[in-house]
């Protein structure tokens, strides 16, 4: 059959659908500068055969990976993963971001409890480092009371 003879063996209105005889040939979607995004011009009319066996391995390879990326798209089972792999891959940025919450606390306790041991150290010496007066009387009255209490328990005993 001629391409005459296929053109009226069509239905009439095949001509409306898009990729019809009236629409031209199906082209990749063009970029910025308008050429096709695979960027390699057709062959011109006087094309050698090699550079149209070209053209046609390049068409095919591009047109694989269209169907290729296309399926990955598509497929429920890469979907899933793909957002498994997301859900993954935000959970271990919330445990990295939580450890150094964690350990930002951590020393920053520790660094509470240095000083204020540092501030009762100091309260509780003079400049030279021996024990402050407040502190012999604070020692005094606990010994004073532990006194007291062993005194009342022997009497009670009695």
């Amino acid at each position: 059959m001629t391409h005459a003879a296929n053109d009226a063996a069509r239905p009439a209105n095949d001509a409306a659908r898009p990729g019809g005889p009236d629409s031209g040939p199906i082209r990749p979607p063009e970029t910025e500068t308008g050429l096709p995004s695979t960027a390699v011009p057709e062959p011109s009319g006087d094309a050698t055969p090699e550079e149209i066996e070209t053209d046609i391995a390049r068409t095919r390879r591009d047109l694989a990976n269209t169907v290729g990326a296309l399926s990955d798209k598509l497929d429920p089972k890469a979907q899933a993963d793909k957002q498994v792999d997301e859900l993954k891959a935000r959970a271990h940025e919330k445990k990295a971001r939580l450890q150094g919450q964690a350990e930002q606390a951590h020393e920053s306790a520790r660094s509470s409890v240095a000083q204020a041991r540092d501030q009762a150290r100091d309260a509780a010496t003079d400049d030279l480092g021996r024990p402050s007066p407040a502190l012999w009387a604070a020692g005094g009255a606990a010994v004073g009371l532990l006194i007291a209490t062993v005194s009342l328990l022997a009497n009670r005993r009695r």
